[in-house]
């Protein structure tokens, strides 16, 4: 009774095992390659550095070049760089 119409056979089942092992490790490596990039690289977006910051404050008028060429020292200098244990 279950080899009605001729079933699938023993290829079939082999090709349709082969292909959802083939459709798992696809998965896999598209969730690896995605957590390992921190999905930063699939939006384009990054985050500016603190150079940027300044020079954007810079540019707004926010600052004069006195303040921002004394905190572009302090960046350089590493001073002010919170301390990780």
């Amino acid at each position: 009774m279950m080899d009605w119409y001729g079933g699938m056979g023993w290829g079939g089942w082999l090709i349709a095992c082969l292909m959802m092992l083939a459709f798992l490790a696809l998965v896999a490596v598209v969730v690896f390659i995605g957590l390992a990039s921190g999905f930063r690289g699939i939006s384009g977006i990054s985050r500016p550095t603190a150079k940027d910051i300044l020079d954007d404050r810079l540019a707004r008028g926010e600052i004069d070049i006195e303040e921002y060429t004394r905190d572009l020292d302090v960046l350089r200098s590493g001073e002010g760089r919170p301390h990780v244990q």
